[in-house]
């Protein structure tokens, strides 16, 4: 009597059927690849567009509530040694980024900022100028966020200062 094992007649992969598997495979993941990356890049792409969108509205909300936009810039630019109005003379460094925090979903991070700018001090040496705000943020940016300066600031923080990808015209 002869027995018959459960594997007789049936065929296994040879070594090249194997690798040309692979191999097609291999090509399929290097074709499959860059259209990954490019849908990555598309949202990303599509999170900066939101962000300028966000940053519209904050400017518009804040033109709203108080009649103008903000201003892009207070600074001890010549001899008088002061900024202009509304700060009546102080919130040296204050800018429209600051400013726009409380139409950002910033409350916080702004009344917080704007408690120490009451003291009369410049927004240079605020304790928090390393705060990534998302928002200021573009993902395609992949140095972002850009927190170390060649300055070191007041109080020496070694940082820009509440930096981000949007600027405004001072």
């Amino acid at each position: 009597m002869s027995r018959t094992h459960a594997f007789d007649g049936r065929r296994g992969f040879t070594l090249v059927e194997l690798l040309v598997v692979i191999a097609i495979i291999a090509m399929l993941v290097t074709l499959l690849l860059p259209a990954v990356q490019s849908a990555r890049e598309a949202a990303r792409r599509s999170q900066c567009t939101n962000n300028i969108r966000q940053i519209a509205l904050a400017l518009m909300n804040f033109h709203d509530s108080r009649g103008h936009f903000p201003h892009g810039n207070y600074n001890y630019i010549d001899s008088t040694g002061t900024t202009p109005d509304p700060y009546n003379g102080t919130q040296d460094r204050r800018c429209w980024f600051h400013d726009t925090l409380p139409y950002l979903e910033e409350s916080a991070l702004f009344e917080d900022f704007d408690n120490y700018m009451d003291t009369g001090r410049s927004a240079l040496g605020y304790p928090k100028l390393g705060t990534a705000v998302p928002t200021f943020m573009c993902t395609s940016d992949g140095l972002s966020p850009k927190l170390n300066t060649f300055w070191g600031g007041l109080d020496g923080l070694p940082t820009q200062g509440f930096s981000g990808n949007y600027v405004g015209c001072a």
